[in-house]
């Protein structure tokens, strides 16, 4: 066969199986120490393209296996070092193939006793494209060394034309036969038994094999809350990712300090990377908490991971509300109980009237007492020239459990007119409500009704402070008061 022979490369897509990805700890060794490697025509390759086909088997012993730290257990990836390309096309049915044998050196004589049989495929058969470095091929099918014997590596492919062979680094002169190729113009290569004589058996291809190592997790990473972090709404939820290196956590261990009163919570044993707080735990407003994630799998704990802490306000987050358009229909004013917020004037073309949703938790808010009335009164601006109607509703989280959506908590005040943009309503407090600090959230809606939580076109939605004090209890002697009657009313009969 001459040696002239035309390169052919036919674009294809390129495969790079890199060592990525793991959740784990990684080994790997390297068999051979030879710092050669094959030319563009010379054999043993595993990546050999310059005839159509190329079939050899490489076989490892364990006592090079061992004398690397090697250990019995499961193969994850194994790959070849290519030092050129060469104008290797990608190889049509690349296949690789591996078992344990006790054969310590390969035959050089053709035929089918002389390959080695029982071979378990781990990649392939596919196209593959060589590229420059370690190329690592994850098996499909984990490959379990058993510690004791030696290891073949069969790798095959066969396309309909030629073009280089790719470099790859090899030893020589080795003390046994290592390897044994077989190369044609052929199809079929891959299931022919023949020999080439001129592929020389003391040479191999070196092999580097990795293992993935089951470990314990690491720390957990991106705490939210951020550590650190101030005005951290009662209810907030805690939450945490896996940090990318170490073992895969099954679960995690979660405590919860507060500062002055100890351990409110934990720790407890859950599945999922993400708590929320207040659901059943007393935590305290304007408090430093603590917290620890200690992230857990079969194979142990996170260790030496740090706390986190922040620092609550005095309040619960609640469901998202507001208008999708800022303009038209806006809240001017909300008056309740000392709170006096905004103005209602002028009520048309006004600038102001371009809220969606705000926030006004930061105000002092309107202060009110279990039993008690109190009038609320809510204006509405616009700012066009022309009035539309609106819903104006108001929301008590009177109970503190973080929603609006319980009995009692909801009140209708009124609809808007061009005449009246300013409706009002009586909000008789629960003498059930829990005393202490609270929301109240306003709501403006052009729709013609409103309600605590989502989103609407056209209108306004604002959040309040309210404290609610305890009742005032009775004190002194009672009145026993006048009782009066007659002969008739009392006596039966008479």
């Amino acid at each position: 066969m001459p040696f002239h022979k035309l390169s052919i490369f036919r674009p294809a897509l390129v495969v790079l199986m890199t060592l990525m990805g793991f959740a784990a700890t990684a080994q790997t060794w390297t068999i051979g120490t030879g710092t050669g490697s094959n030319t563009t025509t010379s054999y043993p390759t595993p990546f050999g393209n310059f005839y159509w086909g190329n079939r050899v088997q490489f076989l490892y012993r364990a006592s090079e296996l061992t004398a690397q730290g090697m250990t019995a257990g499961v193969i994850n990836q194994l790959g070849f070092e290519v030092t050129a390309v060469n104008t290797n096309p990608a190889l049509t049915g690349f296949t690789i193939q591996i078992k344990n044998t006790a054969t310590a050196t390969l035959p050089t004589a053709a035929g089918a006793a002389n390959w080695e049989t029982g071979m378990t495929t781990v990649f392939g058969p596919q196209s593959y494209q060589p590229v420059a470095g370690w190329n690592m091929f994850t098996l499909t099918s984990p490959f379990t060394w058993n510690g004791t014997s030696n290891i073949l590596v069969e790798v095959c492919s066969n396309n309909a034309s030629f073009a280089n062979n790719c470099s790859v680094r090899w030893t020589q002169s080795l003390a046994f036969n290592g390897s044994r190729t077989y190369r044609a113009d052929a199809a079929g290569v891959c299931a022919n038994t023949g020999v080439t004589a001129s592929a020389t058996p003391t040479t191999r291809s070196n092999i580097r094999f990795f293992r993935n190592v089951a470990a314990p997790p690491n720390c957990v990473v991106s705490p939210s809350p951020a550590n650190g972090a101030t005005n951290v709404p009662l209810n907030t939820t805690l939450s945490w990712q896996n940090a990318g290196a170490g073992g895969t956590p099954t679960s995690y261990d979660v405590t919860i300090s507060v500062a002055g009163m100890g351990v409110i919570y934990g720790p407890t044993n859950q599945a999922t990377n993400s708590f929320t707080l207040f659901q059943g735990i007393p935590l305290p407003a304007n408090s430093t908490v603590t917290w620890t994630v200690t992230a857990i799998n079969a194979q142990g704990n996170a260790t030496g991971c740090s706390n986190f802490t922040f620092t609550t306000g005095s309040l619960l987050s609640y469901c998202a509300t507001g208008a999708t358009n800022g303009g038209d229909s806006d809240i001017g004013n909300v008056s309740f109980a000392g709170l006096n917020n905004g103005n209602a004037l002028p009520t048309l073309s006004n600038p102001a009237a371009t809220g969606t949703y705000t926030n006004f938790t930061n105000l002092a808010g309107a202060s009110v007492m279990q039993g008690v009335t109190y009038p609320i009164s809510v204006s509405q601006i616009t700012s066009g020239a022309t009035f539309y109607t609106a819903a104006a509703g108001v929301y008590f989280d009177w109970n503190q459990d973080g929603d609006f959506v319980d009995a009692g908590e909801g009140y209708s005040i009124g609809i808007t007119a061009a005449a009246t943009p300013t409706v009002t309503t009586n909000i008789a407090v629960p003498l059930t409500a829990l005393a202490g600090t609270t929301t109240m959230r306003v709501v403006l809606n052009e729709a013609g009704t409103t309600a605590p939580c989502g989103t609407f076109a056209w209108g306004e939605s604002e959040d309040y402070r309210v404290t609610v004090a305890v009742a005032n209890n009775c004190s002194g002697q009672p009145n026993a008061g006048t009782a009066s009657s007659s002969p008739a009313s009392v006596c039966s009969g008479v």
